[in-house]
This record gives C-alpha cells, sequence and structure tokens, in this order.
C-alpha cells in the first residue's frame, strides 16, 4: 500500500516501475508486515499467474549487493525462467 501525493507516486515513470495501490477495506485483513534492520513495510501478497510471466526484467539498484546468479536461482524456484536481469550503474539521487 502507497500513499503520497500524485507526484510522488508518479516519479517512478522513467523507470518504468509500477506501484500498486488499493483502497479496498479488505486488504486490511490480508495486510502483512516485513521488517528489515531500519524499515516495516506493509504489503499484501497477490497470487501470480505462471503462464502469463508478468516480469520481464529486473533491474537491480547501483547497491543492490546480491550476485546475479542468486537471483536467477531465486527465480527458478519461484517458477520464473526468461527474466532479463540487469545491473543499474546510475547512482540514486
Amino acid at each position: 500500500m502507497v500513499t503520497g501525493d500524485k507526484e510522488r507516486l508518479f516519479s517512478f515513470r522513467e523507470e518504468k516501475e509500477w506501484r500498486l495501490l488499493t483502497t479496498m477495506p479488505e486488504v486490511r485483513d490480508a495486510l502483512k508486515f516485513e521488517t528489515t534492520e531500519n524499515a516495516v513495510r506493509p504489503y499484501v501478497e497477490r497470487p501470480v499467474d505462471r503462464n502469463e510471466n508478468p516480469i520481464s526484467t529486473i533491474m537491480l539498484g547501483p547497491k543492490n549487493q546480491t550476485p546475479r546468479n542468486v537471483v536467477e536461482k531465486f527465480l527458478e524456484a519461484n517458477g520464473f525462467e526468461d527474466i532479463s536481469i540487469d545491473r543499474s550503474d546510475i547512482p540514486y539521487r
């Protein structure tokens, strides 16, 4: 679930990144949380039709340290194949 003004929501247009948001009340019951070192993020699990792969490319950020082969194995283990994995060399703003 993403909140914020329209400018912030559309700021990912150049990167062709998608953010999904919803105002459906039933989502509150399905809301789960993920914790990291310095953040708590809400998310909702959604099924993915493996017959129609929605992912064509994964772009790893310039500070992402995950080796490409680890990402490939992760995708394969989750039923995804033929996905291009690239690494961005453009620094964050």
